[in-house]
C-alpha cells in the first residue's frame, strides 16, 4: 500500500509574475527553455520537431501553437517527457517515441491536457504521483510489451483525475491500469481495441478504493466498478464492459462474456454475491480474483485463465470448466489457486492443461473433493499447508500426478516432500503414501457418480 502526502508550495503561480517564452523548434530547445526559466513560467513553443528527452524540474507550463504540428520525439532512448517537481501543466504536443513512457510524472499537481501521446511503450505513468489530472488526451498505439504497459498506468498513486481521454489501440499492452494505488477519479474514458482493457491490481484492501463509474467505457460497454453497493443484479440485460465488486454484499453477476481485461471479475472485501455462467477467456491474469472476501459462490463459469483467491474464505467454487486451449502437452498457468485461504470448498470442477490443477499455498481448512483434474502437469500442488481435506478428485493423464510439501513442524514447513508419480487409472487419486497428522486421504470414487 502506499499512503500519499502532497504540499502546495507558497511561491508556485502566486508570488511570481509569469513570463512568456517563444523560440522556434530545434535538438535539445526545449531543455535549454526549462533550463533557463523560473518556477510559474509558461514557454510556448511554436511548430516543429523536437527530438528531446524532457525533464522538467520547476512548476512550469509548456503550450504549443497547434499539437498536430508540434512534436517532441523521444527517439525509443528514454522518457520521452519526465517530471520531477510539483505542479507541471503540458497541454498540446504530440508526444512519441519514448522508451518507457511518452510522459513520466514522480511528483504531484501535474496538469496533462489536450495531448496526443502515440507510438511509446507507456502512454503516461504516474510512479509515487498524487493530486494530478489527466484530461482530454488521445493516448493511442503505444506499443508496450511488458506487464503493466500501454496507455496509462497508475502506480504507487492517489487522488489522481483521470477524465475524459481517448486510451485506444494500445498493442500488446493495457488500456488503463492501477497498481497498489488508492482513491483515484476516472470518468468518461474512452476504451477502446486494447489488449488488455483495464484492472485494479493491489495488495490491501486500500489499494482497490477508486471512483470509477459508468460513464467509463470498453469497446462501448460501461464499466461496473461498485463499491459498498448491494442487492443488485448484473447479468445480460444490461450492456457490461466489466465488474469488480468491492465491500460488496449480495451481488449477482450471471450470464456474461469477459475478454481481454487484466483481470476478467475483481471481487474484494466482498460477502455473499455469486458468480454464474460467465465466459471468461484471454484475460491478462486470473479470470477471477478475491480478495478477502467470504461467502461467495462461482459456479457454472467456463474459465481460460483460472480462479485465484487470496485471504478469502468460506467460498465455494463449484461446477466450473476450467481449460486452456492448446494440445494436450500444452500447460498454461494454475486453474485454481487458494494463497492464505482457509475453508473454502473446490467442488465438481473440471480443469485441464495447466501447469497446476489445484495449487495451495499456506491454505488450511479447505476441502477438494470430486474435481476432474486430469491433463494437467500437476493435478494437485500443496505447500505449506494444513488440514486440507482432499477426496475423490481425478489427477490422471498428468505428466506430474500430485506434489505435496507437507509440514512436519512450524520451524520447517517443507522438510517432508511426498510425490505420486506414473500414471493412475481413471477412477483411481488422492492415494498419498505417507501418514501425515496434517492430511485426510480417501481413495477416489467412480468419475461418473461425479455430476454437477
Amino acid at each position: 500500500m502506499f499512503i500519499c502526502v502532497g504540499f502546495i508550495p507558497s511561491t508556485v503561480g502566486i508570488k511570481k509574475k509569469k513570463t512568456n517564452i517563444t523560440t522556434i523548434g530545434s535538438r535539445g530547445y526545449i531543455q535549454s527553455l526549462i533550463d533557463n526559466a523560473s518556477d510559474g513560467d509558461i514557454i510556448y513553443i511554436p511548430s516543429g520537431t523536437y527530438y528531446e528527452n524532457i525533464i522538467i524540474n520547476k512548476s512550469i507550463s509548456l503550450v504549443v501553437e497547434d499539437k498536430n504540428t508540434t512534436i517532441i520525439d523521444g527517439g525509443w532512448n528514454k522518457d520521452a517527457v519526465t517530471i520531477i517537481s510539483d505542479w507541471v501543466n503540458i497541454s498540446g504536443f504530440t508526444i512519441q517515441h519514448g522508451y518507457d513512457s511518452g510522459i513520466k510524472i514522480f511528483f504531484n499537481h501535474t496538469t496533462i491536457i489536450g495531448n496526443n501521446i502515440s507510438y511509446n511503450e507507456h502512454g503516461i505513468t504516474l510512479d509515487k504521483s498524487s493530486n494530478n489530472t489527466i484530461t482530454g488526451n488521445n493516448i493511442i498505439y503505444n506499443l508496450g510489451e511488458w506487464y503493466f504497459s500501454g496507455g496509462i498506468q497508475i502506480k504507487y498513486s492517489c487522488n489522481n483525475t483521470i477524465m475524459g481521454n481517448n486510451i485506444s489501440d494500445n498493442d500488446y499492452g493495457y488500456g488503463i491500469s492501477f497498481y497498489d494505488s488508492s482513491n483515484n477519479i476516472m470518468k468518461n474514458n474512452l476504451i477502446n481495441n486494447n489488449i488488455y482493457s483495464f484492472g485494479v491490481v493491489g495488495e490491501d484492501l486500500n489499494d482497490f478504493y477508486h471512483d470509477i463509474d459508468t460513464t467509463n467505457t470498453i469497446n462501448g460497454k460501461p464499466i461496473y466498478y461498485l463499491v459498498e453497493q448491494s442487492n443488485l443484479i448484473i447479468d445480460d440485460s444490461i450492456s457490461v464492459g466489466y465488474v469488480a465488486l468491492v465491500s460488496c454484499k449480495n451481488i449477482s453477476v450471471k450470464n456474461l462474456i469477459f475478454a481481454n481485461e487484466i483481470q476478467g471479475v475483481l471481487l474484494v472485501n466482498t460477502t455473499y454475491s455469486t458468480i454464474k455462467n460467465l465466459n471468461l477467456s484471454n484475460n491478462r491474469q486470473y479470470d477471477i480474483e478475491l480478495y478477502y472476501s467470504l461467502n461467495n459462490n462461482i459456479i457454472e463459469c467456463q474459465i481460460y485463465n483460472g480462479i485465484s483467491l487470496y485471504k478469502s474464505s468460506y467460498n465455494i467454487i463449484n461446477c466450473n470448466n476450467i481449460t486452456s486451449t492448446g494440445y494436450y502437452w500444452r500447460y498454461i498457468g494454475t486453474g485454481i489457486f487458494l494463497n492464505n485461504s482457509s475453508d473454502n470448498r473446490i467442488i465438481g470442477n473440471n480443469i485441464e492443461k495447466k501447469d497446476n490443477g489445484i495449487l495451495l499455498g499456506s491454505s488450511y481448512s479447505n476441502t477438494i473433493s470430486l474435481n476432474s483434474l486430469t491433463h494437467n502437469w500437476q493435478g494437485l500442488n500443496i505447500f505449506e499447508s494444513i488440514n486440507n481435506t482432499i477426496t475423490g478428485n481425478d489427477i490422471s493423464s498428468s505428466p506430474d500426478l500430485a506434489n505435496g510439501h507437507l509440514p512436519n513442524s512450524e520451524a520447517d514447513a517443507r522438510v517432508s516432500p511426498h510425490r505420486i508419480s506414473g500414471q493412475l487409472p481413471a477412477w483411481r487419486v488422492d492415494r498419498w503414501v505417507a501418514a501425515s497428522p496434517y492430511w485426510r486421504y480417501s481413495f477416489a470414487i467412480d468419475r461418473a457418480t461425479r455430476r454437477c
